[in-house]
């Protein structure tokens, strides 16, 4: 089961372990449902595996704002409850990402390309929202983003600087 999508913009692409990750955004469904983003995960050879989606139902417009968490893998599609949060692009590739982990059964212990990328909005959204608190939505789920996968983050050192 795949979600029906019309038309989208890949905004990134990464490995996650073996399998080739997309993130899709500007998504357009056929049908009732439609996507705010869709994070597609691919088989070493191309074949998709599994998809997750912020989405929300035309007839209920509710869900626009707040979207459900849907995931499709294999011939099963399961959802969430609402979640306003993955409207905002990084958390949602960060959930995404850690139920994709989940489901496949990949490690856990450092960061990939997708989750560095997110990571580092989540730390502009940080900063922003310490300048100007009021102006950041969900200022609160990106600092806890932020602990949450503070410790999978690791720098190298560089040779050149004492630290």
């Amino acid at each position: 089961m795949h979600p029906r999508i019309v038309s989208a913009r890949q905004l990134l692409t990464f490995n996650l372990a073996r399998y080739s990750v997309r993130l899709l955004i500007d998504v357009q469904s056929a049908g009732g449902i439609q996507y705010h983003h869709v994070l597609s995960i691919y088989k070493p050879g191309g074949e998709p595996c599994m998809h997750f989606a912020a989405e929300w139902n035309t007839v209920d417009h509710a869900h626009m704002d707040a979207p459900i968490f849907g995931m499709f893998h294999d011939e099963k599609y399961s959802f969430d409850s609402q979640h306003p949060e993955c409207r905002e692009i990084p958390l949602f590739l960060l959930l995404a990402i850690d139920s994709a982990k989940v489901e496949l059964d990949l490690p856990d212990d450092l960061a990939s390309d997708g989750e560095a990328w997110a990571l580092t909005e989540v730390v502009n959204k940080v900063q922003k929202a310490n300048d100007r608190p009021a102006s950041v939505r969900f200022s609160k789920q990106y600092r806890e983003a932020l602990h949450k996968y503070g410790d999978r983050l690791q720098v190298e050192p560089n040779p050149c600087c004492d630290y």
